[in-house]
């Protein structure tokens, strides 16, 4: 069975940990549609780690270059603008996703629709070995209202599926059109948490669907995250 969720996962040096994270995408008990990937720049193996993947992966996966750096949330962003189905997961290059994530969220967008889905993380090392924290710290599976949301917390990406259409509707086209929005600054999972608190449906698994890994390369890593 495969499901309604494409994968958008955005690359840069990632060479280290990302073949981990692609067999973990293979070891779903729901495949995902397609996987999208769109590079940043990469000057390290990243690219051939991808292409020796989508050679053998039991789905379609695509692989773009971006001509020109994006940064880090433009380049997510991409990604989820290529994706041709109902529901997106953002997927790090360097985590590991539990192998019944996809069914998990597949059961939820079927019978209830939401424009997000956002579920629980284990904090683990550089060898997938626990930190003894969790990220987001769900406590119970249910609806969330925008005014249970404060500002100076967010969800990361990797734990994050989204209505394509209400990316769209958000203006994710405009965003990836403005090339003033600063590399290294501007957050996906940022702006996509401050657009559901102005108002979106947004249903929550405390279920932790990935392992979010801690290493010396981390974009942000656990200790830069506000909760």
């Amino acid at each position: 069975m495969t499901s309604i969720i494409s994968v958008a996962m955005a690359t840069y040096n990632g060479a280290d940990f990302l073949e981990e994270q692609l067999l973990s995408l293979t070891s779903q008990t729901i495949l995902p549609h397609e996987l999208w990937v769109t590079d940043d720049g990469s000057t390290d193996a990243t690219l051939a780690v991808l292409q020796r993947f989508s050679a053998v992966a039991p789905f379609p996966v695509h692989i773009c270059r971006n001509p020109q750096r994006l940064g880090y949330g433009r380049n997510f962003l991409k990604a989820a603008s290529l994706c041709t189905t109902a529901y997106v997961a953002f997927c790090d290059q360097d985590d590991v996703w539990r192998n019944d994530k996809l069914q998990r969220i597949t059961t939820v967008v079927e019978q209830m629709s939401p424009d997000i889905v956002v579920h629980g993380g284990a904090v683990v090392d550089h060898a997938l070995m626990s930190l003894g924290d969790r990220y987001p710290d769900i406590q119970s599976a249910g609806w969330l209202e925008p005014a249970q949301l404060h500002e100076d917390f967010f969800w990361p990406g990797y734990a994050l599926v989204m209505k394509h259409d209400t990316l769209v509707s958000w203006g994710m086209e405009d965003v990836l059109a403005d090339d003033k929005r600063c590399l290294n600054t501007f957050a996906h999972d940022r702006w996509i948490f401050d657009a559901v608190r102005g108002g979106a449906s947004c249903y929550q698994i405390p279920d932790d669907l990935v392992q979010y890994r801690q290493h010396a390369s981390n974009h942000i890593g656990f200790g830069g995250i506000s909760i």
